[in-house]
């Protein structure tokens, strides 16, 4: 046992769990932070999503052992508790049940997509064409679909 610092206990986490994870079994539990990268594919996976937050020192190795199924992360940097890290995950959740953005299709294409090869999108310019010297690239104001299409590729990083 480590004196210093705040954990959630197993006591606490097993009492709340009771009405969440039926008979106290593994199922979608995140605990945050770990070791293991969130992506994508790990948005759409699941259905039900049970996230514990530590606060500064985390939780009980016994809630982890006992009623966790996945550790995920999401970077490699230490925030004073996990509850940043919970929105960040609703956030990348969420955005993808059917109808929370505008079009379907804005999945498709987005950064780190597998349309743009998992790399980082695309710069966006907005108007003025002209903003203290800085200028929109002339191919995004042809009306040319083609060519815009082949810069946008060519800007991916």
């Amino acid at each position: 046992m480590t004196p210093k610092g705040k954990r959630l206990t197993q006591a606490i986490v097993e009492k709340l769990s009771k009405g969440v994870v039926p008979n106290n079994t593994k199922r979608s539990s995140f605990v945050i932070p770990s070791e293991a990268k969130r992506n994508r594919g790990m948005n759409k996976k699941f259905t039900q999503l049970i996230l514990l937050c530590g606060h500064y020192e985390g939780i009980d190795q016994r809630v982890i052992d006992s009623l966790v199924d996945m550790e995920i992360s999401i970077g490699d940097y230490v925030l004073s508790g996990g509850e940043i890290a919970a929105m960040t995950v609703i956030d990348a959740v969420s955005r993808l049940v059917p109808g929370a953005i505008g079009r379907e299709a804005s999945h498709e294409e987005e950064t780190f997509s597998k349309k743009l090869g998992r790399k980082k999108e695309y710069p966006h310019y907005t108007k003025p064409a002209d903003f203290r010297g800085m200028k929109v690239p002339e191919v995004l104001l042809n009306g040319h679909h083609a060519e815009i299409e082949k810069w946008r590729r060519s800007q991916l990083r």
